[in-house]
């Protein structure tokens, strides 16, 4: 199951940045990137930029929260913060415990970099027009979209972790 998140994770962050370079041709120079009250553009950055940072979001953020989660907690077991982190990160139960936590990554990674892309076609879309307004009733559904599914990981990573290995 583990390679199955890896390899989504991999594959959504891979068509998130091909997303993302080739809608950003299209865009003007500057691009609105940023939006205050109702929508309105109140922020530019040039279009090879904007591209490069986005990518670099898109690409670099989920590949920095999969580390963490992966190698971090077997790295240094004394900084994850679980219930029960002693009898979880030593013994039988510690392999178990770091596929969770990578599996937990892979599903936050994964999350974040849906988001980075949705949020990309809504500045696509909000440059689309003139003067540049953001969709703000698609943002907010990203955004509550988002939410929800970090809500959804955060309470399947506390039911895992919830009781001590062995009593279940």
């Amino acid at each position: 199951m583990q390679r199955v998140s890896l390899f989504a994770t991999i594959f959504l962050v891979v068509v998130a940045a091909v997303a993302i370079v080739a809608t950003s041709a299209g865009l003007p120079d500057p691009v609105a990137t940023h939006f205050g009250t109702a929508g309105r553009a109140n922020g530019w950055m040039s279009r090879d930029g904007y591209a490069l940072f986005m990518l670099a979001m898109v690409v670099g953020l989920p590949a920095a929260l999969l580390l963490s989660m992966v190698w971090l907690p077997g790295f240094a077991p004394r900084l994850v913060n679980i219930p029960h982190r002693e009898q979880w990160m030593s013994g039988p139960a510690r392999p178990a415990a770091l596929a969770s936590l990578a599996g937990f990554g892979a599903g936050f990674s994964t999350l974040t970099a849906a988001f980075l892309a949705g949020l990309h076609l809504l500045i696509v879309a909000a440059n689309e027009v003139t003067p540049p307004v953001l969709p703000q009733q698609g943002f907010f559904w990203l955004l509550a979209l988002f939410l929800l599914g970090i809500a959804l990981l955060l309470i399947a990573l506390a039911l895992r972790f919830r009781r001590p290995p062995g009593r279940h």
